[in-house]
């Protein structure tokens, strides 16, 4: 839901957590970052789109069904403390 009344109120809600709350999340962000995005992935990454862009693999890639598609292991759940 892309509404600015749905971003307001999911801003307001964030802000009204309490500050060790906020930490922990910042904390639980940085720690997911650098376990699933490090220059090695990117790199793998970056090299596999490359390669199906010059040899055309990639039209036979079918767009993903699922968030889950996109990112293995599932989104992070921000009420998980």
């Amino acid at each position: 839901d892309a509404r600015i009344e749905t971003l307001r109120d999911g801003v307001r809600a964030l802000a009204e957590r309490p500050a060790t709350e906020l930490e922990g999340m910042a904390r639980a962000g940085w720690e997911h970052a650098r376990r699933h995005h490090t220059k090695e992935t990117f790199a793998a990454g970056a090299r596999d789109v490359m390669e199906r862009l010059v040899d055309g693999r990639w039209r036979d890639v079918p767009p993903p069904q699922s968030l889950d598609e996109v990112w293995p292991g599932g989104v992070p759940d921000p009420e998980a403390r």
